[in-house]
């Protein structure tokens, strides 16, 4: 386990409350998980790298979004607010479909 996996892990069970077992997904500028939770779930984990343009990251899980709410079937992630209700700040995720 390296030692992203072993800081993210805990950090998307606390956020989301996804206990998962995460592995590397390749990605261009930001890291990528594929989590596996013990309940079954698989889902991607997706950390923009710091310093990454919040604008940019807005963008992206705004068209996320837009996307979905044209056409459920189209195989786009949807942002998944924390657990505390939070989709708009810091902290946000982009699930993929069930995998």
């Amino acid at each position: 386990m390296t030692h992203a996996e072993r800081h993210w892990a805990p950090v998307l069970n606390k956020a989301w409350g996804i206990d998962a077992v995460l592995q590397p997904l390749p990605g261009e500028f930001d890291l990528n998980f594929l989590a596996t939770a013990r309940d079954g779930l698989s889902c991607v984990l997706k950390v923009m790298c710091e310093g990454c343009d919040a604008e940019f990251v807005s963008l992206l899980c705004a068209a996320h979004t837009h996307v979905r709410s044209r056409d459920a079937t189209v195989p786009v992630p949807a942002v998944v607010p924390t657990t505390a209700g939070e989709s708009d700040g810091v902290r946000r995720a982009l699930r993929a479909h069930p995998l």
